[in-house]
C-alpha cells in the first residue's frame, strides 16, 4: 500500500502523554505493538490527518528448532480529518501538563509551547 502524503511533525497521543516524531519510521520503531492492539494511541500529522498503524506478526525458526514470533508495528493508512481535532487534543494535553488557558493561541503557538514543554521534561 502506498503511503499517502503526510506532513511532519507527527503527534502521538497516549492519554495525556505526547511524543512528537519527524518520520513514520520513528513512530513504527517507538510505539509498542501491544498498545497498538489495545488502541491506546491517537496519531496525527501536522495537518490533522489521523494515522493508523497495525501489528504484523513474523514467525521464524531459531536454530531450526524453536519458533519465535516477533510483533512489529507498521503504518497502515492515513485518514483525513480536520485540524480542529488535533488542536483540541493539543489543548487538552497542554492544560493537563499544567499549561494555562489556550483559547487565544494559534495552532503554531500551541505547537511551540508543547515543544518547549517536551524539551524540559
Amino acid at each position: 500500500m502506498d503511503k499517502p502524503i503526510l506532513s511532519a511533525p507527527f503527534f502521538v497521543f497516549e492519554n495525556n502523554s505526547l511524543d512528537i516524531f519527524q518520520t513514520i519510521d520513528e513512530i513504527e520503531q517507538k510505539i509498542e505493538p501491544i498498545d497498538v492492539l489495545n488502541h491506546e494511541y491517537d496519531i496525527y500529522d501536522s495537518e490533522g490527518n489521523v494515522l493508523k498503524f497495525h501489528v504484523i506478526q513474523t514467525k521464524t525458526r531459531f536454530l531450526g528448532l524453536f519458533k519465535i514470533t516477533t510483533d512489529t508495528v507498521q503504518f497502515s493508512h492515513g485518514l483525513t480529518y480536520s485540524k480542529d481535532e488535533l488542536f483540541q487534543r493539543m489543548q487538552q494535553t497542554y492544560i493537563a501538563w499544567g499549561g494555562s488557558e489556550t483559547d487565544d493561541l494559534t495552532f503554531d503557538e500551541l505547537k511551540n509551547k508543547l515543544f518547549d514543554l517536551l524539551s524540559i521534561q
